[in-house]
């Protein structure tokens, strides 16, 4: 397998920033890449960014890599906020219609239980 890609497959930024300048006037969130993914579902690996994950921009990509996509994406931390935690359910509820699985399974179970244990 080749070297993890650099940039999002998407937009073409740079998924691993050291530093990002933001002119005068302009919003950060425009320029500053706050959660990247890779997945490699098929025989070749993809960068992409949050941003073009939560715009839909997945032109060019196969079916396998979205659903990867919202495997990932999805994934929930501990941590996690309980809105967050419900917009990732969903994300992985697109992953499991494409690709019903154990692995995605689990990541599913994994996000119901924080939900579960505050109510």
């Amino acid at each position: 397998m080749s070297a993890q890609p650099q940039r999002c497959f998407s937009c073409d930024r740079e998924l691993e920033q050291l530093y990002v300048c933001v002119p005068e006037g302009e919003h950060p969130d425009e320029y500053l890449i706050a959660e990247a993914v890779w997945v490699s579902p098929l025989d070749r690996q993809i960068g992409f960014c949050g941003r073009c994950y939560q715009r839909q921009l997945f032109v060019g990509l196969k079916p396998e890599e979205i659903v990867a996509l919202h495997w990932s994406f999805g994934r929930c931390d501990a941590d996690d906020s309980r809105q967050t935690i419900e917009k990732k359910i969903g994300r992985l509820l697109l992953a499991v219609e494409g690709l019903p699985c154990g692995e995605v399974y689990c990541a599913l179970a994994y996000a119901y239980e924080p939900v579960r244990q505050r109510l």
